[in-house]
């Protein structure tokens, strides 16, 4: 076992793919078999325990017996799990929300930062998590399958569905075959349109536009390809929207309802969604409490209630003194990580973004988005390169010299 893990850099990154893709499907299954009744439920318990399984492994492979171990994580994991006890003690009606947050930071999150902290080739990553993204689409099927009745608006369905789109997306360019990849992008995109959130649906045209409008962007024959792409999909939208009214009358037929097509149709597809009132009521708390703060869950903010959007979230949890700098510090990473990154570092900025960030931005909780994590230690892991737009090779590859340390330049 200890060869698997010593022999070269590159095994090292495969292991942290599979732990990645082993989070990621225990997320996706265990969303997968709360929605649907297609498998018995024997399998699939048998297939969720597998994923956990899988995940213990690669988690016991890749960390447990590595030589070195980063000394932010484990800081990390001190500081979550000391307030997370702190608010296991003092709030003993939300224990059992307090432990599922705790798995999911902790358990969960960590290995996701750690993981992708220690990756040295983009590439290879990329490449195995690949492999597992198709996994994910499976899930999403079996779900659009089995909620095909009542098409419900799912916002947890939309934001899975956002890791494989976004792992399809960047394969876009560099596919061989360009159409099987662009026809499954399509695919995903629809089923998010009718099936999940508003905000799933504007967190994948977002994802959409920061690849293509920051990818090669120089390139005269990809502005070619995109402005005829562009054009075709702006011709297709105007052909749904003029026939708004009778592909609304079919569905209704069928006993089909989509909710996002509903308020198109309707024109109230910005309208207010509630989350107004919970956005004033936490920023009324935050600027009256004290600036600094380290409190991760109490009576307002937990398992079942959080504001719906990180930046509210994060003020809340830190104050908006220590909070708000966290806020700078990350924006300001992200963003000189969009206009740096190059290559496949590029590729995996934008999965991480894309499924990690843009999700949290209209609902969830970043304690229980493993993704996000995974994007915090990718941000930490090009800080601590110091330049990272140099360090980097055309590929996305660390610049290594003959004894294996990292050096400035071009891997040769």
């Amino acid at each position: 076992m200890s060869a698997i893990i010593t022999i070269t850099k590159e095994k090292t990154d495969i292991w942290s793919a599979r732990l990645f893709a082993s989070i990621v499907l225990i997320k996706g299954a265990n969303l997968t078999f709360q929605c649907t009744n297609i498998l018995p439920r024997i399998i699939e318990n048998c297939l969720f325990y597998l994923f956990i399984l899988f995940f213990l492994f690669t988690l016991g492979v890749k960390f447990f017996r590595a030589k070195h171990s980063e000394m932010i994580v484990w800081v990390l994991v001190f500081m979550f799990s000391a307030m997370y006890l702190w608010a296991y003690l003092n709030y003993p009606e939300f224990r059992n929300d307090i432990v599922k947050r705790f798995v999911y930071t902790v358990i969960l999150g960590m290995p996701c930062f750690a993981g992708i902290y220690r990756v040295n080739d983009n590439k290879v990553f990329l490449d195995e998590i690949y492999k597992y993204s198709f996994v994910i689409t499976l899930f999403g099927t079996m779900i659009f399958i089995g909620d095909i009745g009542p098409l419900s608006s799912n916002m947890s369905f939309s934001a899975m569905m956002l890791f494989p789109f976004a792992v399809h997306v960047t394969r876009i360019t560099s596919a061989k075959r360009k159409f099987p990849v662009c026809a499954l992008c399509a695919y995903e995109l629809f089923i998010i349109l009718v099936h999940g959130s508003r905000g799933g649906l504007v967190s994948a045209l977002l994802c959409l536009m920061l690849f293509f409008g920051m990818k090669n962007g120089k390139s005269l024959k990809k502005i070619r390809w995109l402005t005829v792409s562009f054009v075709a999909l702006l011709i297709a939208a105007v052909a749904v929207l003029l026939n708004f009214e009778w592909l609304m009358s079919q569905l209704a037929k069928r006993g089909i309802y989509i909710r996002n097509l509903d308020f198109l149709s309707k024109g109230i597809f910005i309208s207010r969604s509630g989350r107004e009132d919970i956005f004033q009521d936490y920023m009324g708390r935050i600027f009256d409490s004290f600036p600094i703060r380290f409190r991760i869950v109490d009576a307002l903010n937990n398992g079942t209630n959080y504001p719906h959007n990180i930046f509210i979230e994060v003020l809340y949890n830190y104050g908006y003194l220590l909070g708000g700098l966290f806020i700078v510090l990350f924006m300001s990473a992200v963003i000189k990580r969009a206009f740096r990154a190059k290559g496949n570092d590029f590729d995996l900025f934008v999965i991480l973004v894309g499924a990690g960030f843009f999700p949290l931005l209209t609902s969830f909780t970043y304690f229980e988005w493993p993704i996000f994590w995974a994007l915090l230690g990718y941000l930490g892991r090009n800080i601590s390169l110091g330049r990272p737009e140099r360090l980097w090779n055309k590929e996305g590859r660390i610049a290594v010299n003959a004894a294996g340390g990292r050096t400035y330049g071009d891997q040769k």
